[in-house]
C-alpha cells in the first residue's frame, strides 16, 4: 500500500516538474511575444500546476488518520485546495478578459499567434459532448462502449484544446489580424468560466456545510413521514451538512411518548433517512424530564445493563424546558458547523440532554455501522438482577424459505430463475415480483425494472456497467442457476439452526455447505422475516438494501458486491467447501465481572506486548485470535452502505455474513466468536476508497474437527463521539474492561470441538478509536491489562500508523522493566482518569496524555 502511494507521489511530482518547466518557458516566451492566447494558455497551465498540488494534498489526506481534532478526517483540506485552485483559475480568466478588452481597442503589432488555451474541461463542455455522444450511439451501433458512459473530462480537454489551436492557426493564416488572437482568448476564458464556476460554487457549499439542493425535497418528504410515525411527538435539531465530496452527514433528535418503543421508532426513522444521509446521527428520548439527563452510551434495547448504575434525579433536568418542534425545512438549511464523525452505533433507552451539536456528535449504528447512522444512549433505568445462569432456556428456530407455507410455489418461481433470459431488466422484474409476493419482511416501494425505487435497480446497474458481455453470460448461465440450486438444497439438507439470543450462551456449528445455501437465500432475498420479538435487535437478513445502495454516488458498494460474488464464483467453479463454521455467543455472568477492587488487588504480571506499527491485522498469524472492532449488531452496515473495518472484513470473508441471520445484538457483557471461516477476496484502500483487487486463496488445513484455524471475536465499543470525557469515568472504564475480558477469555465450554483448546494470543488494535472517538492510549492499555489478567501468551497490537500510540512500545518497556502488575497499572489508569476528568471540566479538552503521565510517574 505504501509502495503504491510512493509511486503515485513520484508520478505526480514528475508531471508537476514538467508543468513547472513549461510554465517558466511560456512565461519567458510571453514577455517576448505578447500574445493573448499565449497568456491564456500560460494562465491555465498555472491552474494545472495548482491541481498537481491538489493531487498531493489528496494523497496526504488518504494517509492521515482521524483524530479528536478532525473527527471527520482531513477531507476538508482537499475541498479547500480544490476551491482555491478553481478561484485562482477564474480570477486568472478575468485578468485575461480585461487584457482582451484593452487589446481590442489598442491592437499591438504582433505577427505570430500560434498558441491557445490548454485548459481544464468543464461540466458544461462535458454535458454537451455527452448529449452528442448519446445521439450518435442511437444511430451508429458499437459506439456505446467507446462514448458511453460520459467521456473522461481530461480527454475532452485535449480534444477541445487541439481544435482551438487549429482554428486559431487557420484564422491567423487567413486574416493576419490580432482580432483572431483576442477572439480565441475570449473563447478560452468563456470555457473556463462556465466550467469552473459551478465547481467552485459546489466546493463553497461544502466549506459552508450546506445541504445539496437536489436532496431538499426528498429530505422534507422523509422527515414529514417520520414525524407522523406512531409514538413520535416531535423532531428537533434537524440538520444536514456536507463534509467532503459526496459525504453528507446529519443529526436529528426524536422525542417520543413515554409508552412508545424507542427501538421501533428508531428503526423506522432510520429506514426513512439513512439512504439519504449516510452519516446520520439519531437520538431518541422519551417525553419525561424527571430523571437525570447525563448521557452514556450503550447499544440497542439491552435487556439489562450490569455496568450502569441507576440514573439519579436531577434538578436541572427537571427544570429543563423542551424546545418547540422545529420544522422539517430547518433540517434542509444546512448545519452551523458540527465536527462529528461519519460513524454509526446504538439506540436510546431513556432521556437525552438538549445537546449542543456543533461540539462533536456522532457514534456508530446498528444498521450502517461505522459508515452510517449513529445513536447515543442515556443511562438506562435500574437494571434487574443478572440471571443466575447463562444456560440456554429455550431455543427459537430460524425460519428458512422451505418453512414457508407457499414453499412449493416459491420453489417453482426459483426454478424459473434458472431459465431466465440473459437480460438484467428481466431479472429485476422477476426478483421484484418474487420479493413482493413471498417476502413480507420488506415492502418494495415500486416494482419493475424501470423503477428507480426498486430494490434491485442497483443490481441491474452493476450487471450493465461493471460486467463484460462474457461475465454477464457467465452470471446468467452459471452463477444464477448455482445460487438457485443452493437455495433448493435447503429442502433436503437442513441443519439445526436456532437464534443465538441475548444473555444465552450458545454454540452453533454449521457445515460450510449449509452456510453457502443460507448465503444464497439471503443474496436472492428469500429469507423469511425475523420473529417480531427479535426483529428490532437483529441485523438485516437479506440484500435488498444492499442492492438499492449501488449507485453512482456509492462506488464502494459495487466493490463490496464484487467481493461477495467472488465467493459464489469460486464455489461454483471449484465445488462446495468442506469443514465447519462455528459461531459461539459468550456471556460473562455477573459473579465473574471484573470490579475495580478485583483489578486493584491483582498481582499478575503484564504479559508480552508485541507492537506492529503498520502491518495489517489480516496478515497476522492465523493461530492467534483476531479481534473484530464490531458493532453490537454483527456485521454493522455490511448489508447497507457501511465500508469500514468490520464491513470490509465481512465482505472479504462472506461466510461471516451468515452470523447476521441468527445472532442477536450483543449486550455489554457479551462477545461473539466465529471460527472456521476463510477469506475469498481482497481489496485496497479504506472506507469509501475501497477497491476490489481480486480473489485470494489460503492453504490452511482444518483440524480434526474440520474447523479451519482462523478465529475472530467481535466486541463492540461504546461511542464516545461528542462526549470524550465519559470514557474516563470509572463505570465506563469497567464496561470497556469487561467487554474485552469476555472477548479475550475464549471460553468454549459448550463446544466439544473447541473445549480442550488452549487460549490463544490476541491480535487487536485501536478498538473504538476512529469513528467512535475513543482514546487509543487508554484502549491499548485496557486491552493489555485484560490480556495480562487472563495470562494470555501475547497481545499483538496493530497501531495502523496512528501517531497517538507511537510511544506504546516505550511505555510497555518502562512498565515491564519496573515489574508493574495488573493491579498497579489499573491504579495508575484510575489516577490518570481523575486528572483527565478535571481537565475536561476546566477546559473541555484533554491536556495531559496517558502515555506521558505514565512515563513521568513510572
Amino acid at each position: 500500500m505504501l509502495q503504491a502511494e510512493e509511486k503515485r507521489a513520484k508520478r505526480i511530482l514528475a508531471v508537476g516538474g514538467l508543468l513547472l518547466i513549461s510554465v517558466c518557458l511560456l512565461t519567458v516566451w510571453g514577455h517576448l511575444n505578447p500574445s493573448m492566447t499565449l497568456g491564456a494558455f500560460t494562465c491555465l497551465l498555472l491552474f494545472d500546476l495548482c491541481y498537481i498540488g491538489v493531487a498531493l494534498v489528496s494523497l496526504w489526506v488518504e494517509r492521515r488518520q482521524r483524530c479528536l481534532a478532525y473527527t471527520f478526517g482531513y477531507e476538508r483540506f482537499e475541498v479547500l485546495a480544490v476551491f482555491a485552485s478553481l478561484m485562482l483559475a477564474i480570477l486568472g480568466v478575468f485578468f485575461v478578459l480585461k487584457e482582451c478588452v484593452e487589446r481590442a481597442f489598442e491592437p499591438p503589432d504582433n505577427p505570430a499567434y500560434n498558441h491557445v488555451i490548454d485548459a481544464s474541461t468543464s461540466s458544461w463542455l462535458q454535458e454537451h459532448v455527452t448529449d452528442i455522444s448519446e445521439s450518435l450511439c442511437h444511430h451508429v451501433p458499437g459506439l456505446s462502449k467507446l462514448l458511453l458512459p460520459r467521456l473522461n473530462p481530461l480527454a475532452l480537454l485535449g480534444v477541445s484544446s487541439a481544435m482551438c489551436l487549429f482554428l486559431a492557426s487557420c484564422l491567423l493564416d487567413a486574416y493576419q489580424s490580432s482580432l483572431a488572437d483576442i477572439t480565441m482568448a475570449v473563447l478560452a476564458a468563456f470555457v473556463v468560466v462556465v466550467t469552473m464556476a459551478p465547481m467552485a460554487a459546489y466546493c463553497g457549499k461544502i466549506l459552508l456545510q450546506s445541504t445539496p439542493a437536489h436532496l431538499v425535497g426528498q429530505l422534507d418528504k422523509a422527515l414529514g413521514e417520520a414525524a407522523t410515525l406512531d409514538g413520535v411527538l416531535e423532531l428537533r435539531k434537524e440538520r444536514t451538512w456536507l463534509t467532503g465530496f459526496g459525504q453528507l452527514n446529519g443529526c436529528l433528535q426524536v422525542r417520543v411518548r413515554r409508552d412508545a418503543s424507542e427501538q421501533l421508532v428508531l428503526a423506522h426513522v432510520t429506514n426513512r433517512l439513512a439512504h439519504l444521509v449516510p452519516g446520520l446521527t439519531v437520538q431518541v428520548y422519551k417525553d419525561d424530564w424527571s430523571r437525570g439527563l447525563q448521557p452514556s452510551a450503550s447499544w440497542v434495547a439491552p435487556r439489562f445493563n450490569p455496568f450502569a448504575p441507576p440514573a439519579a434525579p436531577s434538578a436541572a433536568a427537571a427544570s429543563h424546558a423542551v424546545a418547540p418542534a422545529s420544522s422539517a425545512s430547518s433540517f434542509l438549511a444546512g448545519s452551523s458547523s458540527p465536527h462529528p464523525s461519519a460513524a454509526s452505533t446504538a439506540v436510546s433507552e431513556a432521556n437525552l440532554p438538549d445537546l449542543l451539536l456543533p461540539a462533536s456528535f456522532a457514534p456508530p449504528n446498528p444498521f450502517t455501522s461505522h459508515a452510517g447512522v449513529s445513536f447515543m444512549l442515556p443511562p438506562p433505568p435500574p437494571p434487574p438482577p443478572m440471571p443466575p445462569s447463562t444456560s440456554i432456556v429455550m431455543a427459537t428456530p430460524v425460519a428458512l424459505p422451505t418453512d414457508l407455507a407457499n414453499w412449493p410455489k416459491l420453489k417453482r418461481h426459483l426454478e424459473a430463475l434458472k431459465r431466465i433470459e440473459p437480460n438484467p431488466e428481466a431479472l429485476v422484474k422477476v426478483l421484484d415480483d418474487l420479493h413482493e409476493e413471498y417476502m413480507l419482511n420488506y415492502v418494495s416501494p415500486a416494482t419493475g425494472a424501470g423503477s428507480a425505487r426498486s430494490f434491485f435497480t442497483g443490481l441491474r446497474r452493476f450487471i450493465e456497467q461493471r460486467m463484460s458481455d462474457e461475465q454477464r453470460k457467465q452470471f446468467f448461465q452459471g452463477l444464477l442457476p448455482f445460487l438457485v440450486d443452493r437455495v433448493l438444497a435447503l429442502e433436503a439438507g437442513r441443519e439445526p439452526l436456532n437464534y443465538a439470543c441475548q444473555q444465552e450462551a450458545s454454540v452453533t456449528v454449521l457445515s460450510r455447505e449449509f452456510v453457502s445455501s443460507l448465503l444464497s437465500a439471503a443474496f436472492l432475498c428469500v429469507m423469511p422475516q425475523h420473529p417480531k420479538d427479535l426483529a428490532i435487535s437483529m441485523s438485516a437478513n437479506g440484500f435488498p438494501a444492499f442492492f438499492a445502495a449501488i449507485q453512482e454516488a456509492t462506488p464502494h458498494q459495487a466493490e463490496k458486491l464484487q467481493c461477495v460474488l467472488s465467493y459464489f464464483e469460486r464455489l461454483q467453479r471449484e465445488g462446495l467447501p468442506a469443514g465447519k463454521l462455528v459461531v459461539a455467543r459468550s456471556v460473562l455472568p455477573s459473579k465473574e465481572l471484573l470490579t475495580s477492587a478485583k483489578l486493584a488487588a491483582s498481582s499478575r504480571p503484564l504479559c508480552r506486548l508485541l507492537v506492529e506499527p503498520e502491518a495489517s491485522m489480516k496478515d497476522a498469524d492465523t493461530n492467534l485470535l483476531h479481534v473484530c472492532f464490531g458493532n453490537s449488531f454483527l456485521g454493522g452496515g455490511v448489508l447497507l452502505t457501511g465500508v469500514l473495518q468490520e464491513e470490509t472484513l465481512f465482505v472479504h470473508n462472506p461466510e461471516l455474513i451468515t452470523s447476521m441471520l441468527f445472532v442477536e445484538a450483543m449486550d455489554n457483557n457479551e462477545a461473539v466468536y466465529i471460527m472456521g471461516y476463510e477469506p475469498f477476496s481482497q481489496s485496497d484502500g479504506y472506507g469509501l476508497k475501497m477497491k476490489f483487487t481480486g480473489q485470494v486463496r489460503e492453504s490452511l488445513q482444518p483440524d480434526e474437527a474440520g474447523i479451519l484455524p482462523r478465529r475472530l471475536v467481535s466486541m463492540d465499543a461504546v461511542p464516545y463521539r461528542g462526549f470524550p470525557a465519559e470514557q474516563y469515568v470509572k463505570q465506563n472504564l469497567l464496561r470497556d474492561t469487561n467487554k474485552a475480558y469476555v472477548a479475550f477469555r475464549q471460553s468454549y465450554k459448550q463446544c466439544p470441538e473447541l473445549a480442550a483448546s488452549a487460549p490463544r494470543g490476541v491480535v487487536t488494535g485501536n478498538w473504538g478509536c476512529g469513528a467512535f472517538g475513543g482514546d487509543p492510549q487508554l484502549k491499548s492499555l485496557l486491552q493489555w491489562l485484560v490480556a495480562s489478567q487472563l495470562e494470555l501468551p501475547v497481545l499483538q497490537y496493530h497501531k495502523f500508523s496512528d501517531s497517538r500510540v507511537d510511544r506504546l512500545e516505550e511505555v510497555s518497556e518502562k512498565l515491564q522493566s519496573a515489574k508493574c502488575t495488573v493491579g498497579q497499572l489499573w491504579k495508575r489508569i484510575l489516577d490518570y482518569c481523575k486528572i483527565a476528568s478535571k481537565e475536561f471540566e476546566k477546559t473541555d479538552s484533554l491536556q495531559t496524555e496517558l502515555f506521558a503521565h505514565l512515563l513521568k510517574t513510572a
